[in-house]
C-alpha cells in the first residue's frame, strides 16, 4: 500500500474516519479512552502487543487495570496534563515492562471530539523497531470501506452513519477532496513510521553563585582608661581654707 502523508491535516481529523469494522484489521494498536481513563474501544493490534485480551480490557481503568505499567509521569502524567488542558497531541516513546520481556514502543495521544464535542483520547501504539505494514488481507477489507462521514445519534444513544446524498445539480468534487478509507489508513502508518521526534531537553539550572564569606573583623582593643588624676598636696577642703 502506498504511503501517503496529508500535510498539515491532524490525526485528530483521521482517525474519527476510520470505521469500527475495519480496527481490528489495523497493523498498530489503537485504544480509545474516555477522560477518566476507562477503556471504550481496544483492538486486536493492542492485544498482540500487550497480551491482554480486547474483551476483558473493555469498560476497565486503563491505568489501574489494563496497563499498570504505564500510570507513571512520562504516559499516565502526560494523558493528565492534556485532559487538564482540554487538548491533547503528544507522541513519545515508552516501554512496556509489564512482560517477560521488556517492549519499547512509540506512543501517539491524542483528543478526539464526538459530533456533539465530547472529547476522548486515541492512544495509537506501535514497536520501536518494526513499522506497521498492512497485510494483503487487511489491505483488501480496507478497500471495501468507505470512511465514516457525519454521525447521527440513534434513539438508543448510539452513533451510526448518515446517509449522504448527492445534489444532481452539484458538481463532482475532485478526486483529492474526499480521501478513500485506504489513504486515511496509510496517512496514520506514514504518521507513526516517522521518528520520534526529540524531547525538548529542560533547561539547565544555573548552578548557585557562591558567596562570599564575610571578611573577619579585627578585634578592637580597648586601651584601658586613663589613671585618675594624681591628688593634689591636699583635699580640697584643705585648700579652701588655705586660701
Amino acid at each position: 500500500m502506498e504511503h501517503i502523508s496529508f500535510q498539515g491535516v491532524n490525526l485528530a481529523e483521521l482517525l474519527p474516519r476510520i470505521p469500527d469494522s475495519i480496527r481490528d484489521d489495523l497493523p498498530f494498536g489503537l485504544v480509545k479512552l474516555d477522560l477518566q481513563g476507562t477503556v471504550l474501544e481496544y483492538n486486536m493490534a493492542e492485544g498482540e502487543l500487550t497480551g491482554v485480551s480486547p474483551e476483558w480490557a473493555i469498560g476497565k481503568n486503563f491505568f489501574d487495570e489494563v496497563a499498570v505499567c504505564t500510570k507513571t509521569a512520562a504516559f499516565y502524567g502526560r494523558f493528565l496534563e492534556g485532559v487538564k488542558k482540554g487538548f491533547l497531541n503528544t507522541v513519545f516513546d515508552y516501554v512496556f515492562d509489564h512482560r517477560e520481556v521488556a517492549m519499547r514502543v512509540k506512543v501517539h495521544m491524542v483528543t478526539i471530539p464526538d459530533h456533539l464535542g465530547r472529547k476522548s483520547v486515541m492512544v495509537l501504539v506501535k514497536r520501536v523497531d518494526q513499522p506497521v505494514v498492512m497485510d494483503a488481507f487487511a489491505q483488501e477489507h480496507v478497500r471495501a470501506a468507505v470512511p465514516v462521514r457525519d454521525f447521527a445519534p440513534t434513539l438508543a444513544g448510539e452513533l451510526v452513519d448518515l446517509p449522504q446524498p448527492t445534489p444532481a445539480a452539484a458538481p463532482a468534487a475532485p478526486a483529492s477532496a474526499a480521501p478513500s478509507l485506504a489513504e486515511i489508513v496509510a496517512a496514520v502508518m506514514a504518521a507513526l513510521n516517522q521518528p520520534t521526534p526529540a524531547a525538548a531537553a529542560p533547561a539547565p539550572v544555573a548552578a548557585p553563585v557562591p558567596v562570599a564569606a564575610p571578611a573577619p573583623v579585627a578585634a578592637v582593643s580597648k586601651a584601658p582608661p586613663p589613671p585618675p588624676p594624681a591628688a593634689s598636696g591636699g583635699s580640697r577642703h584643705e585648700d579652701i581654707i588655705k586660701f
